[in-house]
């Protein structure tokens, strides 16, 4: 991002506040989609009909959730 992205932004009405939280979620966003490919994490595809047994038994959001002890 350079002074003319964030000149843009307060051209549209944003306020530097607005433009600080804006930027501060696409880095977590970014932040969290690397740690889940980095530790192999795969999802499943959104009809359950759909998915593979092999792939059943591969690591995903959920079992990711439960190691940590939060699902």
């Amino acid at each position: 991002m350079v002074q003319a992205d964030a000149a843009a932004v307060y051209a549209a009405g944003w306020s530097e506040a607005a433009l600080f939280d804006a930027v501060q979620i696409c880095c977590l966003f970014n932040l969290m989609n690397r740690i889940v490919e980095g530790a192999g994490i795969t999802s499943h595809p959104v009809d359950p009909a759909e998915i593979d047994p092999e792939f059943q038994s591969k690591a995903c959001y959920v079992d990711y959730g439960r190691s940590l002890g939060i699902m």
